[in-house]
């Protein structure tokens, strides 16, 4: 029998003031470049991002902004408007707060807390093993760099892990508690799990 539950957590207000900040940015640099067509639905990509986890997106933040201003600026030198100019410069400033945003982000995490706290409940019943999916890989490097530090006993599955990879990880994912080896959580890529059983995993 499934029994799905849903964990709500809430932004700290750093981290609400960093999200709400980073996606006002893209719906405006969007609007510049695609004069207000079809915005919501190509926001879609980096509102899930950021809504993963805005810990592992805060390295790659600034990397994203400029990219989006390369573009405008270049579409600004071809019209050559005054408006298209200002808002660029705009866009810049807003990007260099963004970036001071996503530096200075409290390492206060209570999404992960969530998470390890279902971690722990898992580890206290006679079937421990527990799998966690992501779409994004920044996501699952960092959930697997923050259970590590908590001595989770951890792997990772992704597409670009090779299949003979897969099932070493697979067998010592399936290997009792009692094993030194065994693995008790196993992070997935929506395709990471393609082609293997993992039934006797039951969370």
């Amino acid at each position: 029998v499934r029994k799905p539950t849903t964990v709500e957590v809430q932004f700290t207000p750093e981290q609400k003031g960093l999200y709400d900040s980073l996606l006002t940015f893209e719906k405006r640099a969007l609007g510049a470049k695609h004069f207000d067509r079809n915005i919501p639905f190509m926001m879609t990509t980096i509102r899930r991002q950021a809504a993963s986890s805005l810990f592992a997106l805060a390295p790659f933040i600034s990397d994203l902004l400029d990219r989006r201003l390369s573009e405008l600026e270049f579409l600004s030198c071809d019209l050559e408007e005054d408006s298209e100019m200002a808002i660029v410069g705009e866009l810049r400033d807003a990007a260099i707060h963004i970036g001071n945003l996503a530096t200075k982000l409290p390492t206060e995490d209570p999404k992960f807390d969530a998470l390890y706290t279902v971690v722990e409940q898992k580890q206290e019943q006679p079937n421990n093993k527990l799998i966690v999916f992501s779409t994004f890989r920044h996501t699952l490097a960092y959930l697997e760099k923050k259970l590590l530090e908590k001595e989770v006993r951890v792997g990772l599955v992704h597409g670009g892990v090779v299949d003979e990879e897969r099932q070493g990880l697979r067998k010592r994912f399936e290997a009792s508690a009692e094993e030194a080896t065994a693995l008790d959580v196993l992070l997935f890529s929506e395709v990471g799990c393609e082609g293997l059983d993992y039934q006797f995993c039951d969370a």
